[in-house]
């Protein structure tokens, strides 16, 4: 795990400060899910327990998440019985695994509607703060970290904040140079076993990289 913290606190955008909030950006839900095994989950926020691709996260940003549990856009497409339904967002190309029962988009979704509503208002919320954030990405490629950045910088300008980008070790090798950014390269579990108890030595290492000073959310 030395590999780990050198990686994160030998980069050079790497900052010496006590994060105030920390922000799950997905893809999917294991950074969620380390941040509440460490501790470290302050409140539920949009992004923590769905599935989101690299072109989706660039897109509810930029649309400042107007489509996101819009009926005209959300399709039942696999039922997970006997528990949850596979919700895609085909506006956004997301998908929600956790939040509507089996035949239960209907009936069930104004209050998740409601739900979401008061996660992006809290994230907003954080975002309107000068922080300092730490956010934490798997999955995301240079051009879309480039992006991300110009959209935070440009609609959050007095933010601080860091993003973590955890990519695999055979995925997105090159140096980066994107300011406020760190990228590292490791194996982490697949999506569909986000709790293996193999990869909690490795999340360990990563919170331990930084420092906090944690603050209750908005």
């Amino acid at each position: 795990m030395d590999k780990i913290v050198q990686l994160i606190q030998g980069n050079p955008h790497f900052v010496a400060v006590n994060y105030k909030f920390i922000i799950s950006l997905g893809h999917g839900c294991q950074p969620g899910i380390h941040l509440k095994k460490n501790a470290l989950k302050q409140a539920s926020l949009p992004l923590d327990w769905l599935s989101n691709r690299e072109s989706a996260l660039i897109s509810l940003f930029e649309t400042h998440f107007d489509k996101f549990l819009d009926k005209d856009y959300l399709v039942a497409r696999e039922h997970r019985a006997p528990f949850h339904e596979k919700i895609v967002n085909t506006f956004y190309n997301l998908t929600f695994f956790h939040d509507f029962s089996v035949g239960g988009l209907a009936t069930e979704l104004p209050a998740v509607q409601e739900k979401y509503a008061r996660r992006i208002k809290r994230l907003y919320s954080i975002l309107a703060s000068e922080g300092p954030v730490l956010f934490i990405r798997t999955k995301l490629d240079e051009q879309n970290a480039q992006q991300l950045t110009r959209i935070l910088t440009t609609q959050f300008p007095k933010l601080l904040y860091t993003l973590l980008v955890i990519n695999r070790e055979t995925e997105e090798l090159s140096e980066w140079d994107i300011p406020n950014t760190i990228k590292i390269n490791t194996s982490f579990a697949e999506d569909t076993y986000a709790m293996n108890p193999t990869y909690d030595p490795l999340w360990q290492t990563i919170f331990s990289c930084f420092s906090y000073e944690l603050e209750d959310s908005p």
